[in-house]
C-alpha cells in the first residue's frame, strides 16, 4: 500500500497499522479508587496473618514435644491436663486454668515450659492484634466512606450513575447533597460503581471517555493530554426510535403516505419471485407471480406510497380498497415488501427524518400534533448534555420517558405502560482532538507482534468449524465445481451445525498448548519467540486463514526498553469500535478524518452491512467501501442479497462469496451488537464467508489449556507473553463454593482477616480483578471487578456481588496489570486507567 514519505503510521514486512486508534480512558482517577485503602489497616492485616503463621508454626513444634512428654507422664489429672494444654494449643486457643495449671508447668520440662510461655504470649499478641483491628477497621472504613462520599459527589460520576442506577443516583443525590445516611447495600454499590469507573473503561458518559489518537514521529512513546475535558453526545434509544417509526406507519391517518419497496434480497427466478421472508429463522420463500403480484412488483421498484399501490391495485383487480390494501399489509408481513422508513439506520438524528415525513405527509391534525410532540422529544435528548447538575438530569430521563409513554398512548394505546424505565437516553462522553500521542518507533515492535498474533488467531477462528462444514455441505450437496445463488446456499446449508473437523481440532489444542511450551522465567512468566508462532502459522494448511485485520484492545505496560500492551481482546478489525467514537465525535461537531479502509488485494470487496439492527451502539461511521443492501436496513446502495453467489474455491479449501461481476465479497460485522444477535442470514454470511467479530478474549479462547493441576483446589496459569504482548495475565481459579462469605453477624474485621487468611493460604494477590467463569454466560458476574482485598468496601462490595454465585462456577482472580500506579496521567485529572484500540492490516 503506497503512503506519504512523512506519513508517522507504523508498518512492517506483510502488515499495515491503522493511521489513528481508538482511545478509552477511565471516567474515575486511579487515586479515587487508591483512597478507599488505608495503608495501616492492611499493615494491621498483614502483621496479624504473619503472627497467625508463627503461631502455626510453633504450635505444630509444640504439639510434638508435648506428645513426647505426655508419652512419659502416668495416667492420672496431670496427664489429662497435658493433653488438654496440647488440643488447645493444637487449635490455636488459649488453654483453660486446668490445662495451664502450676501442676502441669511442673510436669514439663523447663525449655518446654518456656516455649509455652512464649506461645502464649505471641497467642495473646495476635488476641490484641485482632481487638486493635476491630477499632482500625471501624476507623478506616470512616475514613474510606469519606473518601468515597467526595469521589461520587463530582458531577461527571453522578452524571454517569444517572444513567446507570436511577434509583442508586437518587440515594447518592440525598447523601452527598442533604447528608441523609446511606444504607449499606447501597454504599456498596456505589463503591462498585466507583471500582469499575475506575479501574476499567466504560460505555457511559462519565464512566468512560473515548476519543481517538494519533501517530507521531518524535516525542515520548505515548503523550496524553492534560486537558481532558469531555463533551457529552446524547442518543436516543434506537429500538425506541423504530418502535416510533412503526407505530406511525400503521396507524389509519398516516398508512397511505407510507413508501414501500420491494425486499431487497428479493429476485425472479424461472416466473417465481424468491426472497429472504421476514419472521423467525428467516427462511428462503418463494411465491408465483400473480397478475397483481407483478402489478405491485413493477411499481414497489420505484418505491410508491401504500395509497398509491392500493389505488393501483383496486383500478386493475376491481377488488374493493379493504381486500386490496389488506392484500397489501401481508405482502409486508411476509417480507416481500417493506416499508421504507425516512431515515437511514446509520443517521445520527433520525427524529429529525421522521419529524420531515410528517410535515410532508399532508396528513392533517394528526401528523402536526405527532410531529409537535416529537419536536419536544427531540429537544429533551439533544438539551440533556447542557444540563448542569444530576438531579436535573435525572428530571430530564423522566420527562423523555413521560413523553415516549404519552406518544405510545397516542399511536398505540395498547402499549401504553410498556415502555421501559431505563436505558432511554445514551449519552457518550468524548474527548476532541488527539487524546493520545504515540511515538512510531516505539510503539514499531509492538504492532509486529500483533501482526504476529493475527496470524496465529486463524487457528482459533470461532468461525472455523462453521466455514469447513459448510464447505463440505456445499461440495456433498451442489458439487465442488458449482456455483449457486447465495439463497439457495443458504437455504440449504444454514440449519445445519457443524462441528470443527479432528485434524483441525487437532491443530487447534496443539497450538493453544505449544504457547505454554514456552520458557519461562523466574516469576514464571512464560516467554513465546514470535518467530516461533510465525513458523507455526506458516505451516497450517490453507483452509485456516488469518483474519485480513484486527483490532486489539489493550493497555501499556512500559518497560525501560519501550512499551509492551497487555491484551484485553481482540476483535475484528475494519474500524470496529474505532468508526463509533469517529461517528461521536463527527457528531459533536470535531473534524475528523476519514476513516481508512484496510488494504485488500486484488478484486476483493471489503463489506458491511450498515444495519442498526435496533441499538443505539451499532450507529458508527463507514469504516469499508462496501455495503451490503439487507433486508429492513436503510443504507445508500451496496451489493444486494439476490446479487452473491457462492462457490468451492479448492486451493484455499473454502467457499467463496462473489458478485455478479465475479469480485470476492469478504461480508463484515463491524457494529457492536454481538454477532449471536445478528439476524440469521447475515450470521450465517459472516460465519461461513466472513471474519469473526471477537477474535480473541483470554479466558474465552484460552479455556483451560495452561492451567496447572489443582493444589489445595486453586488452580493457576502464569502470565503467558508473546514477545513485546501480554496475551495472558496470571490467573488463580477457585471453585466459587471455596469462597469465603461473610457470616450473618460477623463483623467487618471479622470478615476482613478470615479473608485474609484464606487468601494467604491459596497465594492469591492482595489486589486483582476478580471474574466468575462458567454458569451464566451472559451474568454480569463475569465482568471483572477490582478488589483490593484491604479495603473493608472493596471486600464487601467483592462479597455481596459473590453471593448469587454456586456450584459448578469458577472464581478467577486475575493479576492487576498494568497497576493502577502505572496508569498515564492526565494533568489535574490525575491516573487514569487507558486502554487503545490498536487496528493491524495484512498489506496487500
Amino acid at each position: 500500500m503506497s503512503r506519504a514519505p512523512e506519513d508517522p503510521t507504523p508498518s512492517g514486512p506483510g502488515w499495515i497499522a491503522s493511521p489513528t486508534f481508538g482511545v478509552r480512558v477511565a471516567g474515575a482517577a486511579a487515586e479515587e479508587l487508591e483512597a478507599l485503602t488505608g495503608r495501616s489497616c492492611a499493615t494491621a492485616v498483614a502483621e496479624h496473618v504473619e503472627t497467625t503463621d508463627g503461631l502455626r508454626a510453633d504450635a505444630a513444634e509444640l504439639c510434638d514435644l508435648l506428645h513426647a512428654v505426655i508419652g512419659g507422664v502416668p495416667e492420672g489429672s496431670t496427664r489429662s491436663q497435658l493433653v488438654a494444654l496440647r488440643r488447645a494449643v493444637h487449635q490455636l486457643r488459649p488453654p483453660g486454668p486446668r490445662a495451664w495449671s502450676p501442676q502441669a508447668r511442673a510436669a514439663l520440662p523447663a525449655e518446654v515450659a518456656a516455649r509455652v510461655d512464649a506461645w502464649l504470649a505471641r497467642r495473646a499478641l495476635a488476641d490484641e492484634q485482632v481487638a486493635g483491628l476491630s477499632e482500625l477497621v471501624a476507623e478506616e472504613t470512616a475514613r474510606a466512606t469519606s473518601e468515597l462520599r467526595k469521589a461520587v459527589a463530582e458531577p461527571a460520576f453522578r452524571f454517569g450513575l444517572v444513567l446507570g442506577s436511577a434509583s442508586l443516583a437518587a440515594a447518592v443525590g440525598d447523601w452527598v447533597d442533604n447528608g441523609k445516611e446511606l444504607r449499606r447495600s447501597s454504599l456498596l454499590r456505589a463503591v462498585k460503581y466507583l471500582a469499575r469507573a475506575a479501574a476499567k473503561t466504560s460505555p457511559y458518559a462519565s464512566f468512560g471517555f473515548s476519543g481517538l489518537g494519533r501517530w507521531v514521529a518524535t516525542g515520548a512513546a505515548v503523550e496524553p493530554i492534560a486537558d481532558l475535558r469531555w463533551h457529552g453526545v446524547p442518543e436516543l434509544d434506537r429500538h425506541t426510535v423504530e418502535g416510533i417509526w412503526s407505530a406511525l406507519a400503521l396507524r389509519a391517518e398516516l398508512r397511505d403516505h407510507v413508501q414501500v419497496r420491494r425486499n431487497p434480497s428479493a429476485t425472479e427466478v424461472d416466473g417465481r419471485v424468491r426472497f429472504l421472508a421476514a419472521g423467525p429463522g428467516e427462511p428462503v420463500a418463494d411465491a408465483a407471480f400473480t397478475d397483481a403480484l407483478r402489478i405491485v412488483w413493477d411499481l414497489a421498484a420505484a418505491q410508491p406510497a401504500v395509497g398509491e399501490v392500493v389505488g393501483r391495485l383496486e383500478a386493475v383487480t376491481g377488488e374493493p380498497e379493504h381486500r386490496c390494501r389488506a392484500w397489501v399489509d401481508d405482502l409486508v408481513t411476509v417480507g416481500l415488501l417493506e416499508r421504507v422508513r425516512p431515515f437511514r439506520d446509520q443517521d445520527a438524528d433520525p427524529l429529525a427524518g421522521i419529524i420531515a415525513w410528517l410535515a410532508g405527509s399532508g396528513a392533517g391534525p394528526f401528523a402536526a400534533a405527532v410531529g409537535a410532540a416529537l419536536e419536544d422529544l427531540r429537544a429533551a435528548v439533544t438539551g440533556y448534555p447542557g444540563l448542569p447538575d444530576a438531579a436535573a438530569r435525572a428530571r430530564r430521563l423522566r420527562t423523555v420517558h413521560s413523553q415516549i409513554e404519552a406518544l405510545a398512548g397516542r399511536l398505540a394505546p395498547r402499549r401504553q405502560g410498556t415502555v421501559p424505565d431505563k436505558e432511554l437516553v445514551r449519552e457518550n462522553a468524548v474527548v476532541a482532538g488527539p487524546v493520545v500521542n504515540a511515538r512510531s518507533s516505539a510503539w514499531q515492535p509492538v504492532l509486529a507482534d500483533l501482526d504476529v498474533l493475527r496470524r496465529f488467531l486463524a487457528i482459533t477462528d470461532p468461525h472455523l468449524a462453521a466455514a469447513a462444514g459448510a464447505a463440505a455441505a456445499f461440495r456433498a450437496r451442489f458439487g465442488a465445481g458449482a456455483t449457486v445463488g447465495f439463497l439457495d446456499c443458504y437455504r440449504e446449508l444454514h440449519t445445519t451445525d457443524h462441528p470443527l473437523p479432528e485434524p483441525l481440532a487437532e491443530l487447534r489444542t496443539a497450538a493453544l498448548q505449544t504457547l505454554f511450551d514456552g520458557p519461562r522465567r523466574g516469576d514464571g512468566t512464560i516467554e513465546v519467540d514470535p518467530a516461533d508462532v510465525e513458523r507455526l502459522a506458516a505451516s497450517w494448511p490453507s483452509p485456516v486463514r488469518a483474519p485480513r485485520s484486527v483490532s486489539c484492545f489493550g493497555q501499556e505496560a512500559g518497560a525501560p526498553d519501550g512499551p509492551r500492551l497487555v491484551v484485553n481482546a481482540v476483535r475484528t478489525g475494519h474500524g470496529w469500535g474505532t468508526s463509533r467514537i469517529h461517528h461521536l465525535l463527527s457528531v459533536h461537531g470535531e473534524d475528523v478524518p476519514p476513516l481508512r479502509a484496510a488494504p485488500a488485494p486484488g478484486s476483493l470487496l471489503l463489506a458491511e452491512c450498515p444495519a442498526a439492527f435496533g441499538t443505539t451502539l451499532n450507529v458508527r461511521s463507514a469504516a469499508v467501501p462496501h455495503a451490503i443492501r439487507y433486508p429492513g436496513v436503510e443504507a445508500d446502495g451496496g451489493i444486494a442479497l439476490h446479487e452473491l453467489a457462492v462457490g468451492y474455491d479448492a486451493e484455499r479449501g473454502r467457499l467463496v462469496l462473489r458478485t455478479a461481476e465475479g469480485a470476492e465479497v469478504l461480508p463484515l460485522a463491524l457494529g457492536m451488537l454481538v454477532e449471536q444477535l445478528l439476524p440469521p442470514a447475515l450470521r450465517f454470511m459472516v460465519r461461513v464467508f466472513g471474519e469473526a467479530q471477537t477474535a480473541f478474549v483470554p479466558h474465552v479462547q484460552l479455556g483451560t489449556v495452561g492451567l496447572g493441576p489443582a493444589v489445595d483446589g486453586v488452580r493457576r496459569r502464569p502470565r503467558l507473553e508473546l514477545g513485546r504482548l501480554v496475551l495472558a495475565r496470571a490467573v488463580a481459579c477457585v471453585p466459587a463454593t471455596e469462597l469465603p462469605r461473610r457470616a450473618k453477624g460477623e463483623t467487618d474485621a471479622g470478615f476482613l482477616l478470615r479473608f485474609a487468611h484464606w487468601r494467604h493460604r491459596h497465594d492469591l494477590p492482595q489486589r486483582c480483578f476478580v471474574r466468575t467463569l462458567g454458569g451464566r454466560s451472559w451474568d454480569k458476574a463475569h465482568k471483572p471487578l477490582y478488589l483490593d482485598a484491604a479495603s473493608p468496601l472493596l471486600l464487601g462490595a467483592f462479597d455481596r456481588s459473590a453471593r448469587h454465585l454456586g456450584a459448578g462456577e469458577v472464581v478467577a482472580f486475575e493479576e492487576v496489570l498494568p497497576g493502577l500506579a502505572a496508569a498515564p496521567r492526565y494533568g489535574a485529572h490525575g491516573r487514569r486507567v487507558t486502554e487503545y484500540v490498536l487496528e493491524v492490516a495484512a498489506d496487500a
